[in-house]
């Protein structure tokens, strides 16, 4: 599992253990923000101000912009590959 902090600017990836407990925690990304989801293609999106996109070995791969601020990311959709992005105003859907 993957999760974002941007006060310290890092993402990490863990193993989610019993009682919800996440184990094994390993910086990821040096970038850090408001939410991270990963991809039915096991791509990492970390919120930051745009969506970063990283594939699963933590290499950077771009980016998708939109107008306002990211605040939380989801995949869903009928086929769970449509990425929903959440800003104050505005719910985005994208098909990375």
């Amino acid at each position: 599992m993957f999760v974002t902090n941007g006060s310290e600017v890092a993402t990490y990836s863990g193993v989610l253990g019993a009682g919800g407990a996440i184990t094994d925690l390993k910086t990821f990304a040096n970038r850090g923000g408001e939410s991270v989801a990963v991809g039915p293609d096991g791509r990492v999106y970390v919120a930051n101000g745009q969506v970063f996109v990283y594939a699963a070995d933590g290499k950077n791969m771009g980016r998708i912009d939109v107008p306002e601020r990211p605040l939380q990311l989801l995949f869903g959709g009928k086929d769970k590959r449509t990425l929903f992005i959440l800003t104050h105003h505005t719910l985005y859907a994208v098909q990375p």
